[in-house]
């Protein structure tokens, strides 16, 4: 008899209170037990995650590591992982129903594909408000469109699931990502063959205060700034050297353009520490429809050169008060 299709690999950091519920959910998945395979990869926790995943010994896998991030975390897994199919998923989130199956079915379905994604709901843990995430969803070989390359969009850890042969090959994951080693392994396997984006919402993510990456104007937001700066010079740096030394041209359409996105937010959020003069916020402004033009409406179009404008006019800060102004008197007609 082979190994199980599936390998189900959560990471986890001190996410012991949310762990049972990861596990439960995946457990009560309507896929048969000798097919699938669930590794914990606990990267260093000192609370009390090994004693909750302890419970589980018979159907998981524990594996304890030393703390070094995201990335080694999912080395050390993917090392241990027999599934030919790969899903992802982080302690604090939890899959809906049907995930597994229906995932598995379009795998099968579609031989080709090297990765599958889908919607999620937003949890609100501090109000129990779920939301879903109108992101775009976009299937097929991204690259051979621009448009499509530059609409793509990288959702969250528990939503991804990958084919181990596609994996191979952008393995292993840079251990510079503490965070955000998900994001390496979707931003890299559209250029390896045709991705899947699923409609329905199959997991959950939950939004909790202490996320180490998103946050929500808490009290640790100008730590995670910090901390998403830093990632993603790392990230950047990553995925153009990848790219370069599989012998993609990064400085030419349209991975120059896909590879605008992160580098447009990096100094977004570089603005936040150190506010830009007026030129500067202008050309940053101007690269939005230069690069990304092609997504955009003509009147999307049309409001960023209006913002780059009374960018170079207004300075940074200001600059979207001409727009906030046409729609307060939009509103009053």
């Amino acid at each position: 008899m082979g190994g199980p299709q599936i390998t189900v690999l959560i990471d986890t950091y001190n996410y012991g209170r949310y762990i049972e519920e990861a596990i439960e959910r995946v457990l009560a998945q309507d896929f048969p037990a000798e097919e699938m395979e669930i590794v914990v990869v606990d990267d260093g926790s000192t609370d009390d995650t090994r004693a909750r995943v302890g419970k589980y010994a018979d159907r998981v896998k524990y594996i304890y590591k030393k703390n070094g991030g995201q990335a080694s975390a999912f080395n050390r897994g993917l090392a241990e992982a027999r599934g030919e199919l790969i899903f992802l998923l982080d302690a604090d989130d939890y899959w809906r129903p049907g995930k597994l199956r229906k995932i598995a079915d379009l795998f099968a379905q579609h031989p080709e594909a090297g990765m599958i994604y889908h919607r999620y709901e937003e949890l609100d843990e501090a109000s129990g408000k779920i939301s879903i995430l109108a992101a775009p969803l976009i299937s097929g070989f991204l690259p051979g469109r621009k448009i499509d390359l530059i609409s793509y969009w990288i959702y969250p850890t528990s939503t991804l699931a990958f084919r181990r042969e596609a994996l191979k090959v952008l393995l292993p994951v840079p251990e510079g990502l503490k965070i955000q080693a998900d994001a390496y392994l979707a931003a890299l396997v559209v250029f390896l063959g045709p991705v899947i984006g699923v409609e329905e919402p199959l997991a959950v993510y939950r939004v909790h205060g202490k996320n180490l990456f998103h946050g929500s104007g808490s009290a640790g937001e100008s730590e995670r700034l910090l901390r998403r700066i830093a990632t993603r010079k790392v990230f950047i740096t990553e995925v153009s050297g990848w790219l370069a030394r599989s012998g993609r041209n990064v400085a030419r359409e349209p991975i120059r353009s896909y590879l605008a996105q992160w580098a447009l937010a990096q100094e977004a959020e570089q603005f936040l520490l150190a506010a830009p003069g007026r030129v500067k916020i202008f050309r940053h402004l101007l690269k939005y429809p230069h690069y990304f033009g092609e997504r955009m409406s003509r009147r999307h179009q049309a409001a960023a050169y209006l913002d780059a404008l009374a960018g170079l006019i207004l300075g940074y800060g200001r600059y979207g008060a001409v727009e906030r102004l046409r729609q307060k008197v939009k509103a009053r007609r």
